[in-house]
């Protein structure tokens, strides 16, 4: 049960990681027009219309996503080219409605495409690609006599490498179905939705190196893929406790299987008093190692330094083996307390570097789930000063900095096998920013950004193809919108203006949602009262009385500088002006990029 529970718990925080991959997308900086080009070819099967591809270019976003910044489609020759570019790190999306996607150094998913490094005014020339007729592979999950079929998770990746191109599940009666796969040889994982059942690889193996490779030939459907299912019942375990120099928290420090290989298998938390166990395992010789709470340390593996020197762990047929303990480095930790959290969602503290060298791109040096309680523990942190992130928005509220803002955070110190208190924060219900990017500005190459009072950015986000766009997770508090163009030649306008210094200012409460936020919505100034008629000043018979000023029925909002609430200006429906000109740009390609990653990742961390 304790491994059904882990992994229930991966494939949720896997899921979040996507979102959480669009945390940082606001501190990407914008990519105007530059002298960098990329060019190439693409080449299609015989019938298939070249023109039709579309080609798009990802840029480099922090910690875990790559975010679209501008498509093309090749001409009948297959040519292509990306020219105004930035400097900066990039990937090449290749999709075409009848063939199979490709990325940019032949590789069939994002994980394995290398980045494409651009300096100022190089042309990098050469990227180019070849699509397939897409194959599929099929077969049947067979589970013990007796037992009724459940959902089982089934992977394809190539015999070379270590991430899924592919996956799907199964039907009510244990069959499925691997579609759209480019020609090579594969290798296929199945693995329970309950833990109830061995992780199993094609061929009956039980890890991905025995598995027999299946070779797939451009176009070809292959069935018969058959496989049998283990019940876990029938297995071993093995057990400790985890803990760390110097005394401080392990619960929830990440457990690995490996087999005698090192081949990983699957994972396992530590409860709060450091104790872990690691169930249903089948006869044979294993290792077993705390993963890195942080990108750039190392495992911490049971008798050994590394993974060639850790002792292997005999274990008999329905065997538990007890006694593996691990002592982890000294480190420090961070604790607090949400106030006003009751368990209704997800949230979740990240801890980032004081002092990055890259603040465009901050890289997390822990995280940790808020319990239901509003307790939080993120352990395992190096010494030094950081910056503590509530990142709200799966659980419906707000994300915040602790004391400010990214840009104003309060440092916190972190010292080495001792443990930071308080370090408290209060939820908000989110509220949100909706409106429509609209004509001329072109949606798919429009970024949507808001802005606090001090002019730091508090959210961001990108138009869907409609034109409609939703900023949420934002505290309650002022802020200004801004449409920021991301393709070269176009330039960026302002909700109810047309400078930061004219646009709008609107304001928020907590979970509230304000809607109507559209590009092409300015304010009129202020009109300016009329002195009121003298008895002597009575207009002649040819004047008229000058009109009232009439009250606008919009949703009130403030104008910038410094006007009062009781001068502000009416809303005009003037439109945007007529001198920004629309580029085409791609839009609607994150969750497909989504997709492939969550199944690459959910992959390499299972195995």
């Amino acid at each position: 049960m304790a491994r059904a529970i882990s992994r229930a718990r991966t494939r949720l925080a896997l899921l979040l990681s996507l979102m959480f991959g669009l945390v940082f997308v606001g501190l990407v900086p914008a990519h105007a027009a530059g002298t960098a080009s990329i060019s190439g070819t693409v080449t299609v099967p015989a019938g298939v219309d070249v023109t039709q591809a579309t080609v798009t270019l990802m840029v480099n976003s922090p910690e875990w996503l790559t975010t679209p910044v501008s498509e093309t489609s090749p001409d009948a020759a297959g040519a292509y080219s990306f020219s105004g570019l930035e400097p900066g790190q990039y990937k090449l999306m290749f999709s075409h409605s009848a063939t199979t996607p490709a990325w940019n150094g032949g590789s069939p998913i994002e994980a394995t495409a290398p980045w494409i490094e651009l300096a100022d005014a190089q042309e990098v020339t050469g990227q180019d690609a070849s699509m397939f007729i897409p194959g599929s592979i099929s077969g049947k999950v067979i589970f013990p006599d007796g037992a009724a079929p459940e959902l089982i998770f089934v992977s394809a990746s190539l015999s070379s490498g270590e991430f899924a191109i592919a996956a799907t599940t199964t039907d009510a009666d244990g069959n499925y179905l691997l579609g759209n796969l480019p020609p090579g040889s594969y290798k296929l994982n199945f693995d329970s939705s309950t833990g109830d059942y061995f992780p199993v690889w094609n061929g009956g193996s039980m890890n991905q190196q025995d598995a027999p490779e299946i070779a797939l030939a451009e176009g070809a459907t292959l069935s018969g893929e058959d496989v049998a299912l283990t019940p876990v019942t029938e297995g071993g375990g093995i057990s400790g406790t985890i803990s760390r120099l110097g005394g401080g928290e392990t619960e929830g420090a990440m457990v690995q299987l490996f087999d005698a290989s090192g081949e990983p298998l699957y994972t396992t938390t530590a409860a709060a008093d450091g104790s872990y166990e690691l169930s249903g395992i089948t006869a044979g010789s294993y290792k077993v190692a705390v993963l890195p709470t942080r990108s750039g340390d190392l495992p911490v593996w049971f008798g050994g330094t590394d993974e060639g020197t850790a002792a292997l762990i005999e274990v008999a047929a329905g065997e538990l083996v007890t006694g593996i303990d691990i002592v982890l480095p000294a480190a420090g930790s961070l604790h607090g307390t949400v106030s006003g959290y009751a368990g209704d969602g997800g949230v979740l503290v990240q801890v980032f570097p004081a002092l990055n060298p890259e603040p465009d791109f901050p890289t997390s040096l822990g995280s940790a789930w808020v319990k239901p309680d509003g307790s939080y523990s993120v352990t395992g942190l190096p010494a030094g000063q950081v910056i503590v992130r509530l990142v709200g928005r799966p659980g419906g509220y707000a994300d915040q900095w602790y004391g400010g803002t990214f840009a104003s955070a309060t440092p916190v110190s972190i010292v080495e096998g001792q443990a930071t208190l308080g370090i408290d924060f209060t939820v908000y219900r989110q509220a949100m920013i909706q409106g429509q990017v609209k004509a001329p500005l072109d949606p798919s190459s429009t970024r949507i950004r808001v802005l606090d009072a001090a002019g730091n950015e508090a959210g961001a986000g990108f138009a869907l193809q409609d034109g409609s766009y939703a900023v949420d997770g934002l505290m309650p508090g002022s802020y200004k919108v801004e449409f920021m163009a991301t393709a070269p030649g176009q330039v960026t306008t302002w909700y109810g203006g047309k400078t930061l210094a004219t646009a709008a200012v609107l304001t928020l409460a907590a979970g509230q949602t304000l809607t109507g936020v559209d590009s092409d919505v300015i304010i009129a100034p202020s009109p300016s009262p009329s002195p009121k008629p003298t008895p002597t000043d009575k207009p002649t018979p040819t004047e008229k009385p000058t009109p009232k000023p009439t009250v606008s029925d919009k949703p009130a909002i403030q104008p910038a500088g410094n006007v009062t609430a009781t001068d502000s200006g009416e809303l005009a429906e003037t439109g945007a002006p007529a001198s920004l000109a629309p580029l085409g740009l791609a839009g609607g390609v994150l969750g497909a990029v989504g997709v492939v990653l969550l199944v690459a990742t959910r992959l390499r961390t299972r195995r």
